[in-house]
């Protein structure tokens, strides 16, 4: 469910975060002590919270879909 922005020129914006994911791992790092962490330090937390919290959704999707 991406969400742009059109222009009348045809040029696209693209929001973020798009989804509560998303969100949720930005706001979760933006906590973090983040002294002495590279970008690449952040990007990888972001991306290993992210992607934990995906996997989770999924799992608890999959365990509702079991139970029906």
């Amino acid at each position: 469910m991406k969400r742009d922005i059109v222009m009348s020129n045809n040029i696209h914006f693209s929001s973020f975060p798009v989804n509560e994911l998303q969100a949720l791992a930005i706001l979760y790092v933006q906590n973090q002590d983040l002294t002495g962490k590279s970008p690449t330090d952040i990007y990888n937390l972001y991306r290993t919270t992210y992607d934990e919290m995906c996997n989770e959704k999924e799992k608890q999707r999959q365990a509702k879909l079991s139970q029906m």
